[in-house]
């Protein structure tokens, strides 16, 4: 009985004993180094690609100001001590224990906690406005651009020129260029009388 199941062949594992291949470089990979050849010598390693959305984030300027934390957190921040203190178990009883207590607070204890919270808000405010008038913000953002500016140049190889290009001309087109030729002529949709 032959079925089809696709059209590409299933690649069968290979048989014990069996050497297996570089596929660029035709090596046994028996002590082959991780990086593949490129004509006899060994290559330099590809820049990593970030693998998740944590990794791809943008740095962060250390010199900005901390947001604020929320009012459950300010609650947490003054209670932690003394709820370890008659706990003194583990962290996830610790903050179970904190959870239950904030729950059980009536709006208007919990009030204390958002008044501080807006006071912290308040300031962070502040602080934000200060650090973005005194030019410290766009001398992080500039640094950052540069860098990845200077890691896109570097990924993409050298240039073809021969020295490295400061300006950041674009290329012309291929159309613009001359070597495609002109669109042609559109048509008019005007009847002939």
């Amino acid at each position: 009985l032959l079925l089809k199941f696709a059209s590409a062949p299933i690649a069968m594992p290979p048989e014990p004993g069996a050497t297996a291949f570089c596929r660029k470089c035709g090596r046994p990979r028996k002590g082959h180094p991780k990086t593949h050849c490129a004509e006899g010598a060994v290559a330099e390693a590809a820049p990593s690609v970030p693998k998740s959305r944590h990794d791809r984030q943008k740095e962060k300027d250390p010199a900005a100001p901390k947001p604020p934390t929320s009012a459950y957190f300010v609650f947490v921040g003054e209670n932690r001590a003394t709820v370890q203190a008659e706990l003194g178990g583990r962290q996830k009883e610790l903050y179970e224990e904190l959870g239950r207590r904030w729950q059980a607070q009536s709006e208007a204890d919990r009030g204390t906690y958002k008044a501080k919270f807006q006071k912290n808000v308040d300031k962070y405010e502040a602080e934000l406005l200060e650090y973005r008038h005194s030019g410290a913000e766009a001398a992080f953002l500039r640094k950052r651009k540069a860098a990845k500016e200077a890691a896109g140049t570097a990924a993409a190889g050298p240039s073809s020129g021969g020295a490295a290009s400061s300006s950041s001309a674009p290329r012309p087109l291929a159309a613009d260029s001359g070597l495609l030729p002109p669109p042609p002529a559109k048509k008019s949709r005007v009847a002939a009388v």
